[in-house]
């Protein structure tokens, strides 16, 4: 009976052929991507199979165990989660937090208000879907982007933010004022013109 064991990459020696066939990998694959005129990810994830089988027809190895150390997913676990971008954030006494240069409204409950100035996890999925959590609670949320103009409805609709929008859309709107006096064009003025009138 063959006994086998996990060894880990704790060598110098070990690490350093991961970190070489990484860098061989990246270097070589940015070169054929180059070379085979592809920029974009949807023909670099076409060329990439065929890539890693010629790869590995010319420098794979054959490893000294066909023992499969892997260890098989539990059931509670959930890779879906586990790759995600998490940062903390404090939820603000009106019920937001920023993140990524937008305000998240989060929608008034029990729980949410319970939570007012403590931390909670701003969770960034894969395919761009940002999500507040705390512990195993969801809280539901709206975004918000300042930048794009803070109308009188936005103010109407969240009572918890209206202070801070309120302050938010009187900023704006004086800087869009400064700004129609500095612009040469006629199409900008009216653009510019058009967009005050929609937020007034």
């Amino acid at each position: 009976m063959i006994q086998t064991h996990l060894i880990c990459a704790s060598s110098p020696q070990a690490k350093g052929r991961v970190k070489r066939a990484h860098q061989t990998l990246q270097d070589r694959l940015v070169k054929e991507l180059r070379l085979h005129g592809i920029s974009t990810i949807e023909g670099a994830n076409q060329f990439v199979m065929g890539f890693i089988a010629d790869y590995n027809s010319r420098f794979a190895q054959s490893p000294s165990s066909a023992h499969d150390a892997h260890r098989p997913l539990r059931s509670h676990e959930k890779l879906d989660e586990v790759f995600r971008w998490k940062e903390s954030r404090v939820l603000s006494m009106n019920l937001t937090i920023h993140y990524n240069r937008f305000i998240y409204l989060v929608e008034a409950c029990p729980e949410a208000l319970k939570l007012r100035g403590k931390e909670v996890e701003v969770h960034e999925t894969f395919d761009g879907r940002v999500l507040l959590r705390v512990g195993s609670l969801d809280l539901r949320t709206v975004p918000f982007n300042p930048e794009g103009g803070v109308r009188q409805q936005d103010i109407d609709d969240n009572k918890y933010l209206a202070t801070t929008l309120a302050k938010i859309r009187q900023d704006q709107l004086a800087r869009d004022e400064q700004k129609l006096t500095r612009l040469k064009t006629l199409r900008e003025k009216r653009k510019l013109e058009a967009s005050l009138d929609a937020r007034r």
